[in-house]
């Protein structure tokens, strides 16, 4: 037999729909019989079954071992997990304590001290204030990309291994610069971060939470930005994302310090109890949704909620706030005198209002009769309409909006 015949891979003919004349196989070549060609050929054969389940077994554990290790990555440990361990902390000022009342002293009262209290771990803090995942804040030279390096560099081998979290929270000083960051880069700077973290920190659970801020001042751009943090974090596959984290100290002003900036300390100690939530209930949605119930604007106006035309009894409007929006719904207006002008109906509460006017209709027994505007300043919702209206007169068609189009505590 020639010598490639004892080669066990065979090279076998192929029939298919065009014109073929096979050619012999090595695998028969000068066999003394057809007895022995099929005998090598079902050597062959059986090889093959036993290399196709060494594939298999291998891609299966090797699948495995993929998702064990995203497994590991994600699941959430107990308290015991923590206790007696480092946890790392990346971000902008909010991390860092800034009004929390011992920021220039301990900082006991900030955050991130009051989730390592809670926990029974050693805190290891390395936000710089104003910066962002790409925003260096001038001189400080010090984007959360840096943040994590320095960390990794400044830590002992020993730390590092013994460090059980890491927190990454921030974001909102990529957006409020004149720097104009893309989702590009925005998105690569986060998934770095957090490969990086991961690197370091092979034992930690990894947390981002997206971008809390004042308050204040929703543009585009800030959604942009968030939505690459989002993004950049649920790609790197090793860090829990946190959602809505922008709502926790919304409108109200008690949780602020007297710069009207950063959180004061019962501001930080409502963060931190969203985030020992997140961490130890495995709660990663975490929205503040809140509802207001509307006055009328003056003794010649009365209102109620209605659908589909129908009025729902001693049902008063309200407007409320579900992850992140503003929903005002569709309500019924009496107007005690005739009007022919703008009238105003009622007001908004400041975190509630929008960034730019925001128009709806009002109708008449199912014909438009004028339309109702919201005014971003004044939070008055007003009804304007097309000609006098004597009767009651239905608002409806006003989409959902933002929070945050004004100053949290105008």
């Amino acid at each position: 037999m020639n010598d490639n015949a004892n080669s066990w891979f065979p090279v076998l003919p192929f029939w298919g729909w065009t014109a073929y004349t096979p050619v012999i196989p090595k695998l028969y070549w000068d066999c003394v019989s057809t007895e022995q060609g099929v005998k090598n050929l079902w050597k062959s054969v059986d090889k093959l079954e036993h290399y196709a389940d060494y594939l298999a077994e291998n891609i299966n554990k090797s699948a495995n071992e993929t998702l064990l290790q995203r497994v590991n990555a994600l699941s959430m440990p107990n308290f015991d997990y923590f206790s007696g361990y480092n946890a790392v902390f990346i971000g902008d000022s909010f991390t860092q304590g800034q009004g929390s009342s011992d920021y220039s002293t301990t900082k006991e009262k900030r955050y991130s001290s009051l989730v390592c209290a809670a926990l029974g771990m050693t805190q290891y803090n390395y936000a710089v204030g104003a910066t962002g995942f790409c925003n260096p804040a001038g001189s400080r030279n010090s984007p959360f990309t840096t943040q994590i390096e320095r960390a990794g560099g400044e830590m002992t081998e020993e730390e590092r291994e013994n460090t059980r979290l890491v927190i990454i929270m921030g974001g909102i000083g990529d957006s409020q610069t004149s720097i104009n960051y893309t989702f590009t880069q925005e998105e690569e700077a986060v998934y770095q971060t957090c490969v990086r973290a991961r690197y370091y920190y092979p034992h930690a659970m990894i947390c981002l939470y997206c971008m809390p801020w004042k308050g204040k001042l929703y543009r585009p751009k800030t959604n942009n930005i968030y939505n690459a943090i989002v993004y950049g974090g649920r790609r790197s596959q090793v860090a829990h994302v946190c959602e809505g984290c922008y709502t926790w100290c919304w409108g109200d002003s008690s949780l602020y310090a007297s710069d009207g900036v950063h959180p004061n300390d019962s501001g930080h100690a409502r963060i931190a109890s969203y985030v020992l939530c997140s961490i130890l209930e495995n709660k990663w949605e975490m929205w503040e949704d809140q509802q207001y119930l509307l006055t009328p604007y003056d003794s010649n106006i009365d209102f109620w909620c209605y659908s589909d035309n129908a009025a729902i009894p001693d049902a008063l409007p309200f407007v409320y706030i579900k992850r992140g929006m503003v929903y005002l719904g569709d309500f019924a207006v009496r107007f005690y005198e005739s009007i022919s002008e703008s009238t105003p109906v009622f007001t908004l509460p400041a975190s509630c209002r929008p960034i730019s006017n925001q128009y709806g209709g009002s109708f008449v027994s199912s014909t438009k009769s004028g339309i109702v505007s919201v005014t971003p300043a004044s939070g008055i919702v007003r009804v304007i309409p097309d000609s006098s209206i004597t009767q009651t007169a239905y608002i409806k068609q006003l989409s959902p909006w933002p929070i945050y189009g004004q100053d949290y505590n105008a």
